[in-house]
């Protein structure tokens, strides 16, 4: 049997899941020590993590393949809450898409991704595959704003790109 076929087949013998909450459920016990109920501890990065044969995973990657019966290649919060594990919530990307829906940096100082004050001008630049592109220099912030948001659209970026979380 393909081994995540396997690890589907156990998730779904020990766990259920709520898709409206995004609740990942023990309904049987995996170890000795292990609680019935919902799993998940908030690690360091904000993502929930449960012990699960002997390893501490993931909650939204063990989601993804009690869902799909897939090993996810990572796993993308659309509205960048790392907690909330909805099915309309989570989506399955490779690291560039990732990159394509990041929230708005905490020390960012505009609002806005891609976009900063500097000697008296507004700086517009985006980066693509590891490469900053300059969209140009700005005597207002709301033309520097539209050109980034264009260039987003341009190079396929998520709408949720560079919004707050609550974090």
């Amino acid at each position: 049997m393909d081994t995540v076929k396997h690890l589907q087949s156990q998730l779904r013998d020990k766990f259920d899941y709520n898709y409206m909450t995004g609740d990942f459920i023990r309904t049987k016990k995996t170890s000795p020590r292990s609680k019935l109920g919902v799993v998940g501890s908030k690690g360091a990065g904000g993502y929930l993590r449960v012990s699960f044969l002997g390893d501490l995973q993931y909650v939204q990657r063990l989601i993804w393949v009690w869902l799909y019966g897939e090993w996810p290649d990572e796993i993308d919060h659309i509205n960048h809450d790392k907690a909330d594990n909805r099915r309309s919530n989570i989506r399955n990307v490779n690291r560039l898409e990732n990159c394509r829906n990041l929230s708005l940096s905490k020390n960012n100082t505009s609002g806005v991704v891609g976009v900063g004050f500097f000697y008296g001008a507004y700086k517009a630049t985006i980066k693509v595959k590891g490469k900053t592109i300059y969209l140009g220099f700005f005597k207002d912030k709301s033309t520097a704003i539209k050109i980034r948001r264009k260039a987003e659209i341009e190079y396929g970026f998520h709408p949720n790109h560079g919004s707050r979380t609550d974090e």
